[in-house]
């Protein structure tokens, strides 16, 4: 599939993100493949690597909620999430991780890095992913700019 939901949309959010973020302030951005071999890509970035703090970002739909999936109550990048959420005036849940659907954090969780996933989406969207439908004939990419502010919100709430 084109993969417009998944995810094409998380890719878009994080490079928007990385233009709203002070330069001073020092990240890096990792784009991962094999995320549905395993998580290969993550898996094997983090192999020997110090631990840190990844945030992940996930599938952007148009449309649903906002969604911060906490891996092991990682409360020191959960509640930044949730205080930039607050200022954009967007409501987001914040959940386990979805079982059964793999995400990149649960490779740095793995590695014990402190780690979230952003996303958005409805079990139409879960329906829609992997298949001729995740294209971009179905997505507007509505919510990726209210994505890469909260995921910028988030990097320069943790700076501080």
């Amino acid at each position: 599939s084109d993969g417009a939901a998944d995810n094409a949309s998380g890719v878009a959010a994080v490079l928007e993100a990385v233009s709203l973020v002070d330069p001073e302030i020092p990240l890096g951005v990792l784009i991962t493949d094999a995320e549905e071999i395993a998580l290969g890509g993550a898996r094997e970035w983090v192999r020997g690597r110090e631990t840190g703090i990844a945030i992940n970002c996930d599938t952007i739909d148009d449309e649903g909620s906002f969604r911060i999936m906490d891996y092991g109550h990682v409360f020191g990048v959960t509640m930044p999430a949730l205080a930039v959420a607050l200022d954009e005036g967007v409501e987001v849940k914040v959940t386990s991780p979805l079982p059964g659907i793999l995400m990149d954090s649960a490779a740095f969780k793995a590695a014990n890095w402190a780690t979230v996933t952003l996303s958005r989406g409805t079990l139409r969207t879960l329906n829609r992913i992997h298949t001729s439908r995740d294209g971009l004939r179905e997505m507007r990419g509505t919510g990726i700019a209210i994505a890469a502010r909260i995921l910028a919100g988030i990097v320069e709430e943790l700076a501080e």
